[in-house]
């Protein structure tokens, strides 16, 4: 079955394939049963000044609670929808770490495969210490990169934002620059959460496949999977919800996507964008693994997705423990935001339980609106008291 990809910026239009639906305006299911929320969920976000607001909990496969409060757009009365497609921000990298095990299942490439190794030519350009960095140290942040904590690194973000071109050749040439730069002594197989680690990714698979990470996560993940809804960049098209800044103590609406507030070229780390209904089945794909099931890769590589190397981040999910009123479970969860939008999973693997929430907008709002929804979730489920 063929997907639906949103209208898409120049650069992106000439890497996708492009479909003829609308997925922005057909949801990948409908609620059946649960909870209906909505009237907490408004409580929540008008108390936290968000714009839009959307929660799901799944259980066993079956929708437990749903909602949906305020606007698609501030400043207009179009109600946001549970069917809405939502940007996930940094929530990709689960993904883009899931396509990654695709392909070494598919003998493409392997967990040990070095930068050099898939790069031999790009290699040549960059710092040595970066040769023998692995696709599995990247996609842990264990690649040495540190942009965190080095501002000539963190400062390469903003030479990023004006550059233009096709995104994987943009993606090329940042990571030229970001990658010229030795590792830092300090962090080089250390923890350090990277944006540019998991472009280095995208270069890697790019590199090997000759598709761009766009058309690989069309092909690997959003058709075989069914992600009706999902596209890359912010949701586009008629009707859509759109992300807000804060300006002048109002929220201030941007253009519908595809093109967003961040570049093109981050789209491994974070760019991706679905509704709850199909952000609920890859997440319900990770939960299975967990239970020992293969599905779109085998159960033992969604087993090494989520292992934690000793610092509570494994490839694409942080990583805890935590006690509930039913007693402790593991606990795979991520954050996403490119700034004016907010996205939020928590997964519970020995329970099968899903708890995902998104606000169109960042800041404290977001953060806050997102916490207290999942709050919500979790004392519907019995799980707080």
């Amino acid at each position: 079955m063929s997907i639906t990809i949103p209208r898409l910026s120049a650069s992106l239009l000439a890497l996708l394939p492009v479909f003829s639906q609308d997925a922005a305006r057909r949801p990948a299911s409908s609620p059946r049963g649960g909870d209906d929320l909505s009237a907490e969920l408004e409580a929540i976000r008008a108390a936290t000044d968000a714009t839009g607001l959307v929660a799901l909990a799944v259980q066993d496969g079956a929708v437990v609670a749903w909602g949906a409060a305020g606007v698609r757009v501030a400043g207009s009365k179009d109600p946001l929808r549970i069917e809405d497609p939502i940007h996930l921000g940094s929530c990709t990298k689960a993904m883009t770490a899931t396509l990654v095990a695709r392909l070494v299942e598919d003998g493409v490439l392997a967990w040990d495969t070095t930068i050099a190794q898939a790069l031999p030519e790009f290699s040549k350009e960059i710092d040595p210490g970066f040769h023998g960095i692995t696709v599995e140290q990247l996609l842990r942040h264990l690649g040495g990169i540190a942009e965190r904590r080095r501002p000539e690194i963190s400062a390469l973000h903003e030479v990023l934002s004006g550059m233009r071109g096709p995104a994987n050749v943009v993606r090329r040439d940042i990571l030229g620059k970001v990658l010229a730069q030795p590792p830092s002594p300090s962090t080089a197989g250390a923890f350090d959460y990277s944006n540019f680690g998991y472009m280095t990714v995208g270069l890697m698979l790019e590199e090997r496949t000759g598709k761009t990470w766009e058309e690989l996560m069309v092909d690997k993940l959003f058709e075989p999977m069914d992600l009706a809804s999902a596209g890359i960049g912010s949701p586009a098209g008629e009707g859509v919800p759109v992300g807000h800044l804060r300006e002048n103590d109002a929220w201030s609406p941007l253009p519908p996507g595809p093109a967003g507030y961040l570049p093109d070229a981050m789209a491994p780390a974070g760019l991706a964008h679905m509704n709850l209904f199909d952000w609920a089945k890859v997440v319900g794909e990770h939960l299975a693994g967990e239970r020992g099931e293969d599905g779109l890769v085998s159960a033992a590589s969604y087993r090494r997705l989520h292992a934690d190397p000793g610092t509570t981040y494994a490839a694409g999910w942080g990583l805890s423990r935590l006690q509930w009123s039913w007693g402790e479970s593991s606990v795979l969860t991520h954050n996403g935001s490119d700034n004016t939008w907010l996205s939020l999973v928590l997964a519970l693997p020995e329970w099968d339980i899903a708890i995902l929430t998104a606000a169109n907008c960042a800041e404290a709002a977001g953060q806050q609106a997102t916490d207290q929804a999942k709050e919500l979730l979790l004392r519907t489920l019995g799980l707080r008291d």
